[in-house]
């Protein structure tokens, strides 16, 4: 939810598949209008339908991961600060030093961070094999039912936002932020643009 930051709850009236944020669900406290979950699966279908992977995206991604490679060092240093950290919240929860609220708040914080780290290697069979699953998932989209959209939205995204019955964003998955990031450098209208918000990685539609 753009509004709360709360997650969404799929509902069904007479068959027909709304989604609702749990904030309004459980408290009222939240402004955000529910909607029809076809009318956000026909945005997002339109989106993907608009996603390009360039012909020399191996080469391009490979040059990225070159020009990030003296950034590498630091990035494990930080993983490992925060594997660290996570570590050390874990005892604080088993000595009583924590709440178990606490406890949850916290760590999905630091998880959060560390998903959100970029990939370190230089895994070509990787890099081809998402490119081709990036390439082919419009088509896949627009053939499945609601059940398997619902599994391709959690394999590209790790979230979706939503305000005023329409997508606003995307947080992609780390592994595929490289493929959203080629796709800004290109600097496309049609597809996902930056939005600038600072507390969160979030991709806007047009």
């Amino acid at each position: 939810c753009w509004e709360c930051g709360a997650t969404h709850r799929t509902m069904r009236q007479r068959e027909v598949a709304r989604m609702v944020c749990n904030t309004k669900l459980k408290r009222g406290g939240c402004s955000q209008k529910s909607a029809r979950l076809d009318r956000y699966e026909a945005q997002l279908q339109d989106y993907m339908s608009a996603f390009r992977i360039p012909e020399d995206y191996h080469e391009k991604l490979l040059d990225a991961h070159k020009r990030l490679t003296p950034a590498y060092d630091n990035l494990d240093q930080q993983r490992k600060r925060l594997m660290a950290t996570l570590e050390r919240l874990k005892d604080l929860y088993k000595w009583g030093d924590k709440t178990r609220r606490e406890y949850m708040a916290e760590s999905k914080e630091i998880e959060q961070a560390l998903r959100s780290l970029p990939r370190t290697d230089h895994d070509e069979e990787t890099i081809a094999r998402l490119a081709g699953f990036l390439q082919d998932v419009a088509s896949a989209w627009r053939e499945a039912d609601q059940e398997h959209r619902n599994k391709l939205a959690k394999a590209l995204f790790d979230s979706v936002w939503v305000k005023d019955q329409r997508v606003l964003g995307v947080t992609p998955r780390p592994e595929l932020k490289q493929f959203f990031d080629l796709q800004y450098s290109e600097l496309s209208t049609d597809v996902l643009q930056w939005r600038p918000r600072p507390d969160l990685n979030r991709r806007s539609l047009p």
